[in-house]
């Protein structure tokens, strides 16, 4: 016996399926797009926003000495550190000066400081191991002792060549890296002269220490924004496409459009 031929009404609840589908999957997509896009501009102006009085609060802080305080604790304060050198080839250290270092009472941007030095000059005996160390070609050092409260647990050093010392006619800078808390960090210690030759002016008995000095801190990082992402917690989930939400029903249809096909 021939096979039958398919029945008509199959091919078109087949042709009707198909067509339902591709008007829902194209809805679903159209829907899910609309709704992304909508979520995306009202996040963007919400974030605008926030941004906007976020910057409107922190241009109408004042600060007060309270808050100055606590961004600049040094403020109102002075450090005291002893400066000891050595001038010997057996490397001990003796107390040469002292050096202060003062903090305004208030301040606005940046932590500033005013440094000063109590006068060294030179005796008989500190010449005499002065010109030894020129002599030699030696390294004059320095190291700084801590007078504060909160002394520090080490004692920075530097050096410079005795000759560029003695051509600079004992002239000499520093830069002290501080912490927040008042700490040495580090020492840049510099002379003016930095090739050694004969000297204009030979460092002779009662020659002063020509001192300057400056304080330099650490820069704070930058701080992230976290507006958008604070306001990406709150939107929770995003919202679910037409598909997601009546999949269900679409298969049920499905089913039921099978059955009464197949029957």
């Amino acid at each position: 016996p021939c096979p039958s031929p398919p029945k008509m009404a199959s091919r078109g609840s087949w042709m009707a399926l198909g067509l339902l589908v591709l008007l829902l999957s194209d809805y679903s997509v159209m829907g899910f797009e609309k709704a992304r896009k909508k979520k995306k501009s009202s996040g963007s102006a919400k974030s605008s926003k926030g941004t906007a009085s976020t910057k409107k609060r922190s241009e109408s802080m004042k600060p007060t000495k309270k808050s100055q305080r606590k961004q600049f604790p040094l403020i109102e304060s002075t450090l005291v550190y002893d400066i000891e050198h050595s001038l010997g080839t057996n490397g001990d250290f003796v107390k040469r000066s002292e050096v202060s270092i003062r903090f305004p009472k208030s301040m606005k941007s940046k932590l500033t400081a005013e440094v000063s030095f109590t006068p060294f000059e030179m005796d008989d005996e500190a010449l005499k191991e002065f010109q030894a160390l020129v002599k030699n070609e030696g390294y004059y050092r320095i190291k700084m002792i801590s007078r504060n409260s909160t002394s520090q647990e080490y004692s920075p050093m530097a050096s410079v060549k005795a000759c560029s010392l003695e051509m600079s006619n004992l002239y000499e800078a520093f830069t002290y890296d501080l912490d927040v808390r008042g700490n040495i960090m580090a020492i840049d210690y510099k002379t003016p002269a930095v090739v050694c030759g004969k000297p204009k002016k030979k460092v002779s008995s009662g020659s002063k220490f020509k001192s300057k000095g400056r304080v330099s801190f650490g820069q704070e990082g930058a701080k992230p924004d976290l507006t958008e992402l604070r306001l990406a917690e709150n939107k929770g989930p995003p919202p679910k496409s037409f598909f997601q939400k009546y999949w269900l029903y679409m298969l049920i249809g499905v089913v039921v459009l099978l059955t009464a096909s197949g029957g």
